[in-house]
């Protein structure tokens, strides 16, 4: 009861920091977020900023000891406001020869530089996920990527496409069969990861109808 007790604080402060972290991921990787949080450096910045917001909570209270009701407001304080915290600059001295000079460490800066790290981390990861299903789609009939790329740009109801319709498709034959399907599904890939995958994956239910529609004929 008495550990429940003394930790009982830590769950609010972290309950915020992980919100907080949530909220900079799903800024950064808003079109791929659900892919982002499975990658393993998606829970290492998560956990990053809980093990911060927990390192501040427990500076405050050791510098003031408070009251059962007082540590969880103080908790609250500290899982709102570390990111206000991160923007203080801690100035370190030390004699450097004759002259004594301020040597400024920013805690801001690491943070970025922990941030950046793990957002580098997750971009790999999707981008090895992107290249995976491009490598599937551009290996699809041509007529069904040329279809699903018409159905798009007319379901999006894009006027200017229309009017260059003709001319796209005709610069776009000059290119090498392979070239055609790999720049089709590039395209598709652009509106998003889950819309080229269900492209992907409804494929060879349409390209049976298709087979089966022109032996009928």
């Amino acid at each position: 009861m008495w550990l429940a007790g003394l930790l009982l604080p830590y769950l609010p402060a972290g309950a915020l920091a992980l919100l907080w972290g949530l909220v900079e991921l799903a800024q950064t990787f808003e079109s791929d977020l659900g892919r982002a949080l499975r990658s393993p450096w998606a829970l290492v910045f998560l956990a990053g900023n809980v093990l911060l917001t927990g390192m501040v909570l427990a500076m405050l209270e050791l510098a003031f000891p408070l009251e059962p009701r007082q540590r969880l407001l103080l908790a609250l304080l500290a899982g709102f406001g570390w990111q206000a915290l991160l923007r203080t600059r801690i100035h370190l001295f030390q004699p450097l020869g004759e002259q004594h000079e301020a040597v400024a460490l920013s805690i801001l800066d690491l943070y970025r530089r922990f941030q950046r790290f793990c957002w580098r981390q997750i971009d790999q990861t999707l981008i090895a996920e992107r290249m995976a299903l491009l490598d599937r789609a551009s290996n699809l009939p041509l007529d069904y990527l040329r279809h699903s790329f018409r159905l798009h740009r007319h379901a999006s109801l894009l006027s200017d496409f229309e009017q260059r319709e003709a001319e796209f498709w005709k610069r776009l034959s000059q290119l090498p069969e392979d070239e055609q399907r790999l720049y089709l599904a590039a395209s598709l890939l652009r509106i998003g990861y889950g819309f080229l995958n269900e492209v992907v994956k409804r494929a060879p239910a349409q390209a049976t109808s298709a087979q089966r529609s022109s032996m009928r004929e």
